[in-house]
C-alpha cells in the first residue's frame, strides 16, 4: 500500500472498528433503566485495549512515514494536493464548521445561561475557522503555497479551544468520564494536530506529530460520533474527520514523493558485448 493511503486508511478502519466496539459498550456496559455504568463488563476493557493498540500501531507507523529527513520538503509544498477529492473534503469540512457555528448561535439565543454566552462566542471563531479551511483548501489545490506562515492555519485551532470550553460546560456535571472520554480525546488531538500543522508552515517542521495526531483525531472523532447527541457537535466531529483525512493524505503523499533518492551504485556495468576500458594511472 502506498504511504499516502496507509495512515488515513488505518485511521478510518480503526475508527470504524472503534465505533462497533463503542456500540457494544453502550448496550452492554450501561444500565438501560438508569443509564449508570455497570462495572466489570468486558466491553469497556476491550474498547480501551483496542484504543491502546491503535495508538501504539499509529505511533510506529507515523515514525516510518514521517521520520525521514524533511529538509527537501519546504512548507510551501508540504500540504499541496492537486486532486479534486482533496478540495471537496476540505471544502466540506469548512462548510460543516460554519453550519455548526450557526446552530450553536441558534441554540444560544434560545437557551440563556453560561452556555448561551459561549455559544455566542463560538460564532465568530467558528465562521473564521470555516473561511480559513476554505482558503487552505483552495490554496493547496492551486499549489500556490500561500498558506505557509499564514494566520489562516491558526484560526481553526482557536475555534477548537472555544469548542473545548463549550463542551466542558456539559462535562462538568457528568461524573462518568467514559461518557465523554473520546469526545475529549478528539478535541485535544485535533488541537495538537492544528498546532503542529501550523508550526510546520512557520518553519518548524515536525512530520511525526502531524501524522500521529491527525490519525488519532480521525479515530477518536469517529468513536465520539456514536453517542454524540447534539447536531452541532456531530457536525464539528465530521468536519475534523474530513479535514484531517484530506490533510494526512496530502502530507503523506508529499513526504513519500520527497524521500531522499537511494544512493547510486559506484560500480558501472557495461552492456553485453562491450568492453569497459579503464585508463591506467601513470606512476611518477
Amino acid at each position: 500500500m502506498k504511504k499516502q493511503y496507509l495512515l488515513p486508511g488505518l485511521a478510518l478502519l480503526g475508527g470504524a472498528g472503534g465505533m462497533a466496539l463503542r456500540f457494544w459498550e453502550l448496550k452492554a456496559a450501561f444500565d438501560p433503566a438508569t443509564g449508570l455504568p455497570l462495572y466489570g463488563v468486558p466491553a469497556t476493557w476491550v474498547l480501551l485495549a483496542f484504543t491502546c493498540a491503535f495508538v501504539l500501531l499509529t505511533f510506529f507507523l507515523s515514525r516510518s512515514v514521517g521520520g525521514q529527513d524533511t529538509e527537501e520538503l519546504p512548507a510551501e509544498t508540504a500540504f499541496r494536493c492537486r486532486t479534486f477529492p482533496y478540495l471537496l473534503l476540505v471544502f466540506a469540512a469548512g462548510l460543516l464548521v460554519g453550519a455548526a457555528a450557526a446552530l450553536y448561535l441558534k441554540r444560544g439565543l434560545s437557551e440563556p445561561g453560561t452556555m448561551h454566552v459561549l455559544r455566542l462566542v463560538f460564532l465568530p471563531f467558528g465562521m473564521a475557522s470555516a473561511l480559513s479551511l476554505l482558503y487552505i483548501g483552495a490554496s493547496n489545490y492551486r499549489e500556490e503555497g500561500k498558506t505557509a506562515g499564514s494566520i489562516a492555519l491558526l484560526l481553526p485551532g482557536f475555534a477548537g479551544c472555544v469548542w473545548l470550553m463549550l463542551c466542558y460546560q456539559g462535562w462538568a456535571r457528568n461524573p462518568f468520564v467514559l461518557d465523554y472520554l473520546f469526545l475529549l480525546a478528539a478535541i485535544l488531538s485535533g488541537l495538537l494536530a492544528h498546532y503542529f500543522i501550523a508550526a510546520y508552515s512557520f518553519a518548524k517542521p515536525s512530520p511525526l506529530p502531524i501524522c500521529l495526531f491527525c490519525s488519532l483525531t480521525i479515530f477518536a472523532s469517529l468513536i465520539a460520533l456514536v453517542n454524540s447527541s447534539a447536531l452541532p457537535e456531530r457536525l464539528m466531529l465530521l468536519s475534523q474527520i474530513l479535514y484531517f483525512s484530506a490533510t494526512l493524505w496530502a502530507f503523506c503523499g508529499n513526504l513519500a514523493a520527497h524521500r531522499p533518492p537511494a544512493e547510486e551504485a559506484q560500480i558501472e556495468i557495461s552492456p553485453p558485448g562491450e568492453a569497459t576500458i579503464t585508463p591506467k594511472e601513470e606512476t611518477p
